[in-house]
């Protein structure tokens, strides 16, 4: 069978070694975007592979356009933190003064006297403010000079793709809308960005429809493929959303590789032999072993735990989130319609007014690493329009591996929570037909 199904096989240890040997590399927008979030020592060891490999990469129009677009966003992001790691410091040195200062020890404590250590913590605190804004000046700005940017451009020079045409694009936004609705990867998962505040967008006279990015980005890499007449393709791209990967829950989520659909198509249009893809984490673990580059374990692990915290999936209103959460309410009450709340000016993600005209709201909120202090405040926001409904759920979705943070479940636990508030917490799991919201519990 796998003469008849190739796409469901895993390549084997020869072909590997040919895709590491003589495959075209294609780089995705995100790859390029994530060397700003990486240490140094991690994005140096990227570069020292794509330097090695320089004559068999090919960055797609589109991937190029949006590194473009995205960089001063991500430069200005990073520079925020630096911003409320220096904020951090001093509402913690703060908040230690004052609860000394409230026990007042030296009054009414025979032997013990935090002045000491207050000394040593204002020492080290000045010591790590001192060395942030050493970070903070070597760190590319949104202004001036952008040392990664001019690596890049001489590494990549000669390696971007063209664009297409607007007719070519015309066309493939009608396409587009058929293989969104039928689940045909990729980019499907991005129907919601047309409902962005810039779903659309100009670049050079073209015009560009967000939600379609994905999908451009992946006709250009056949087209390319197809006049190249390549046999070979690897892709690198940080996407993690399962209209690019085939991914099962098997005592937790298993990447498998690339979807069967992807490589079934470049191998029809392009006549490809062999296509793999890669995360910028495995990337550099695996070419340690078929290129000989020394990377450190150190900077695979960086890269690793680099990744941006995704607050929403995708963006606009939690949409991934509240579409499995009204699933999963819809499967409860089956007799019930879901729909926009708003009382009073105040609005819900979701609302149902029952036959016993009870009105119960509901706050959908997906997370990914965010820290328990946000889950706390951001819930402790959401519980203020408690007193609109009969009955307030709070759900938090949680998208780290399926399970929810214990640091985090702790934050919400230790809330005095109104009688009617009840929050759930959870995680989305990723099936072959869609999305599913899975309950890990509540409280109280």
């Amino acid at each position: 069978m796998r003469d008849i199904f190739p796409a469901y096989y895993s390549p084997e240890s020869a072909t590997f070694k040919k895709l590491w040997s003589d495959a075209t590399i294609v780089l995705d927008a995100n790859v390029l975007l994530n060397l700003y979030r990486y240490p140094v020592q991690a994005r140096d060891d990227l570069f020292s592979v794509l330097r090695k490999v320089s004559d068999r990469l090919f960055v797609p129009h589109q991937a190029a356009l949006e590194f473009q677009r995205g960089r001063l966003k991500v430069i200005a992001s990073q520079l925020k933190r630096f911003d409320e790691v220096h904020k951090a410091l001093t509402e913690t040195r703060s908040h230690l003064d004052g609860e000394f200062s409230r026990l007042q020890l030296k009054k009414r404590h025979a032997s013990i006297n935090p002045d000491k250590l207050l000394g040593k913590l204002h020492d080290l605190f000045e010591a790590f403010n001192k060395d942030l804004q050493q970070l903070e000046k070597k760190h590319p700005a949104v202004t001036g000079k952008d040392e990664i940017r001019t690596e890049l451009d001489e590494i990549l020079k000669g390696k971007v793709g063209e664009s297409l045409t607007q007719d070519e694009l015309d066309a493939l936004y009608k396409d587009g809308k058929i293989r969104y609705e039928q689940s045909r990867p990729p980019g499907y998962l991005d129907a919601g960005k047309s409902k962005d505040d810039t779903p659309i967008y100009t670049s050079s006279g073209l015009r560009i429809e967000r939600q379609y990015g994905d999908l451009i980005l992946w006709r250009q890499t056949i087209k390319e493929a197809k006049n190249k007449e390549l046999k070979q393709v690897i892709l690198v791209t940080d996407e993690e959303k399962p209209d690019w990967w085939l991914a099962l829950d098997s005592k937790g989520k298993k990447t498998i590789g690339p979807r069967p659909e992807l490589i079934e198509e470049l191998r029809s249009e392009a006549d490809v032999d062999a296509f793999y893809m890669y995360s910028s984490e495995r990337f550099l673990s695996y070419a340690r072993e078929y290129l000989g580059v020394h990377v450190k374990e150190e900077s695979i692990t960086q890269v690793r735990e680099s990744k941006p915290i995704r607050r929403s999936i995708p963006n606009k209103q939690n949409s991934t989130a509240e579409i499995a959460v009204r699933a999963w309410l819809e499967g409860i009450h089956p007799a019930s319609h879901f729909t926009r709340l708003r009382i009073s000016g105040r609005g819900f993600d979701l609302g149902v007014q029952f036959e016993n005209r009870l009105i119960y709201g509901y706050d959908i909120r997906a997370t990914r690493t965010a820290p328990p202090e946000r889950l706390r405040r951001v819930t402790e926001q959401l519980m203020s329009k408690s007193l609109l409904v009969d009955r307030h759920y709070i759900i938090w979705v949680y998208l780290q591996d399926g399970v929810f943070e214990e640091s985090g479940r702790r934050a919400l636990e230790s809330l005095h929570l109104p009688e009617n508030v009840v929050i759930v917490f959870g995680h989305i799991d990723f099936i072959s037909d869609g999305i599913i919201f899975e309950p890990d519990g509540q409280f109280p």
